[in-house]
């Protein structure tokens, strides 16, 4: 019997608690959402709209969205739109809520209102053609409010004020404002004309990126990263004239600079010619800019020359050791006054030559990012036999070994003499017999002696 009782009492409590949950608690939270959805001006979500038409200030912009989901304007020019500033509009409007629900009666009303003759009104269409309408009037004295009107409803809303400035676009606002709308993953060759020469870049699948032209080198990874990623981040400042007939105007009938992007997903490259600086002010520097396929003229930024005004020398690989510092196991420090040799064990470094004990890890691991981010200076073509190179009597050289993607490797370097003409830099050979001239700054971090690096033991 009292088992009976307790598993009635229980099934009560299991009863009570459901109700409590799903009504009180997450019933609260539906009933939270509906009454937030029923004071909203509009009830859509933003992905599914396709359409816009924005009027203000005398002018229409209509934009329209593709089936690949990419913005463009139709209306007043044709050209891309910047789909982050659509978005965030969309966004705005699907979580702009009424403040306050006033009665028209007509139109003396909708003067009263500012809404006779809005100077600002805006139209979405979604993917089922349903349209979606707001028309803004006048500030309220009273508060951070404004008056608007949705559709055809004679009732009047009285919203936010920071939706007027939300909504309050030029067509330059809307325009896609990127110089080169290509990822830098998709970006097969580029192709740069300078003042001085023109440099062809390839972007091999096998190899990586290579010069081509004028002559056949490997492409520093880093160089060419960052190169692209200041194209990528150029903005368009102005759109000065959208149909000119006379490039000469802006410098750009014999144009300076002379940019090729080619996209693997475009049959075509997209060409940019550029101005050199021209000076429109006391202290205001400006880049004119056209695509060779197109008629309208853009101000950039004057600084942007820097990033393209590259030589051969800026673009090709300087990097004199390419290896994972992680990846190295063995090392050995050599000059006419020492050897020394390490080995790391479990992931701590030893010292195995002069002596064996503890190295001071930190200082190897230190040396390895130094020598793995070596720059060349300058490169030596060729041995001169009247030059002192230093291979008799080295500063040091440095060797090292290792083990990564199931391959062993073994890279050395001999730091040799300084250069007679700028002292503050070094002949380096690399085991390949390729000769360098790398900066001395690298010096402290790889002349040491066995007493530098050798691990000092705790004083009991």
């Amino acid at each position: 019997m009292r088992l009976k009782n307790t598993l009635v009492w229980s099934l009560i409590l299991f009863v009570l608690f459901a109700f409590v949950y799903f009504y009180e608690i997450k019933g609260q939270g539906q009933r939270d959402k509906t009454l937030e959805d029923a004071n909203k001006v509009f009830l859509f979500p933003p992905p599914q709209i396709k359409s816009l038409e924005l009027k203000n200030k005398g002018q229409t912009i209509r934009c329209v969205k593709s089936k690949k989901n990419k913005w463009s304007i139709l209306q007043p020019i044709k050209s891309r739109a910047d789909k982050n500033v659509i978005d965030l509009l969309l966004d705005t409007l699907a979580r702009t809520t009424i403040e306050r629900k006033l009665e028209a009666t007509g139109k003396k009303d909708l003067s009263a209102f500012g809404l006779d003759k809005p100077g600002l009104s805006i139209k979405l269409t979604d993917q089922d053609n349903k349209e979606y309408s707001l028309q803004l009037g006048a500030s309220n004295p009273i508060g951070n409010r404004i008056y608007a009107k949705s559709g055809q409803n004679e009732q009047i809303l009285l919203l936010n004020s920071g939706l007027r400035y939300s909504l309050d676009k030029s067509l330059f606002d809307f325009r896609d404002k990127r110089v080169f709308n290509i990822p830098e993953a998709d970006v097969s060759k580029i192709s740069l004309k300078t003042p001085k020469e023109t440099i062809i870049l390839d972007n091999n699948t096998q190899t990586g990126w290579q010069i081509i032209s004028p002559k056949k080198l490997k492409a520093g990874t880093e160089e060419v990263g960052l190169l692209l990623a200041n194209i990528g981040s150029w903005r368009v400042k102005k759109f000065v004239d959208e149909d000119t007939d006379n490039p000469a105007k802006f410098g750009l009938d014999k144009p300076v600079f002379k940019l090729s992007v080619k996209s693997v997903k475009k049959e075509s490259p997209d060409i940019l010619l550029l101005s050199n600086r021209k000076q429109v002010d006391e202290d205001k520097m400006v880049v004119y800019a056209r695509y060779a396929a197109l008629p309208e003229i853009m101000l950039l930024d004057s600084k942007i020359l820097s990033d393209i005004d590259k030589s051969v020398f800026d673009l090709r690989e300087r990097r004199i050791l390419r290896f994972d510092t992680v990846r190295v196991n063995e090392l050995e420090l050599e000059n006419s006054a020492w050897d020394i040799k390490f080995k790391k064990l479990s992931g701590n470094w030893r010292m195995t030559k002069p002596e064996r004990t503890p190295a001071k890890g930190y200082m190897l691991e230190s040396m390895l990012y130094e020598l793995s981010r070596l720059k060349a200076k300058a490169f030596i073509e060729a041995e001169d036999k009247n030059t002192a190179y230093g291979w008799d009597k080295p500063q040091v050289k440095v060797s090292l070994t290792g083990q990564q993607a199931n391959k062993s490797f073994s890279l050395n370097l001999t730091f040799g003499a300084f250069n007679k003409k700028d002292d503050s830099l070094i002949y380096v050979r690399r085991g390949d017999g390729k000769i360098f001239l790398v900066s001395k700054d690298i010096l402290p971090a790889i002349i040491l002696t066995p007493a530098d690096l050798k691990l000092q033991e705790a004083k009991k």
